[in-house]
């Protein structure tokens, strides 16, 4: 397996806002290895757009390889999956695909609002994959930061409504536990403060005077690790231990909480690396590795 299928890890804070407010008009592309739709609407919001790339040689019908983008919930897009998705599709044979979401805000847009636009983007491929003669019954989510929150937030809050059954979850550094105190542990204000306006907009609490009963009933509903039960998917973890971003505790967290009930899981720690999973090349070569039979749940 080639190394398209390892994922792109996005800054969390970093990546562009996008500036245009426009739709994109969908654009299809054929040849001889594979069919790829580009820019997709899946709803009337202008970033309700996706990707999708069906190869010609398919000897795997049934698997989607989901990517879901980072960013803080605020930024980035799908364009950093371009590649990847192609590729993957021409090499592996799976149907791969990545999808924009409307950005978290303090106002009408939380977790629950991007759920819905994950959901509605799975149908919209089920149905696409239809009229392409594939009748696409597995996906595993992937994602890179707050792409990693969304992806297993999605898998084990939303299994049994996506039209494509999750059956596994990719995460890279993803938050698990949105009441982690770790959160806060930050010796620059600024920062702290950044990470809280994240929080804030992704889960639609007010932060600003702590985090009172209620408002830990909020973050944890928006927190993955609520979700984990005796049918939750295989979940392959990988997070670096001087991550200054997403506190690397938030992962061992899901890890014991996924043992707890039995579930198939790894959890790959970088011991060098922060939040771009930088210095560590043996843990990431074996990264790869655990991609590659996690994607045994497609076949």
């Amino acid at each position: 397996m080639k190394k398209y299928l390892t994922l792109l890890i996005f800054p969390f804070l970093l990546t562009s806002l996008s500036s245009c407010n426009a739709k994109p008009k969908e654009k299809i592309v054929k040849n001889s290895e594979y069919i790829l739709y580009q820019n997709r609407s899946y709803g009337d919001h202008y970033r309700h757009r996706y990707d999708i790339c069906f190869p010609k040689q398919n000897d795997k019908p049934n698997g989607l390889l989901f990517y879901i983008h980072g960013g803080g919930w605020v930024a980035g897009d799908k364009d950093g999956f371009k590649d990847t998705i192609i590729n993957t599709a021409k090499e592996q044979h799976f149907v791969t695909a990545a999808l924009d979401y409307r950005y978290a805000d303090l106002k009408e847009v939380h977790y629950n609002e991007i759920m819905d636009d994950l959901k509605n983007c799975v149908d919209n491929i089920k149905e696409l994959a239809k009229e392409n003669d594939l009748d696409l019954t597995k996906m595993i989510t992937i994602g890179g930061s707050a792409g990693g929150h969304l992806s297993l937030l999605y898998s084990y809050k939303m299994k049994d409504k996506s039209a494509i059954a999750p059956v596994a979850a990719i995460s890279y550094c993803g938050p698990t536990d949105l009441t982690d105190p770790n959160f806060y542990n930050q010796s620059d204000e600024k920062f702290k403060d950044e990470i809280r306006v994240l929080l804030e907009k992704i889960s639609g609490t007010d932060l600003k005077g702590g985090t009172s009963e209620e408002e830990k009933e909020i973050l944890l509903d928006a927190s993955p690790i609520s979700y984990v039960d005796d049918s939750t998917v295989p979940t392959l973890i990988a997070h670096g231990q001087i991550d200054e971003v997403v506190p690397y505790s938030n992962s061992v967290s899901l890890k014991a909480k996924l043992d707890e009930f039995n579930i198939k899981s790894d959890l790959i720690t970088y011991p060098n690396s922060g939040h771009g999973l930088e210095n560590d090349p043996a843990e990431a070569s074996l990264m790869e590795q655990k991609v590659i039979e996690y994607c045994e749940y497609l076949n």
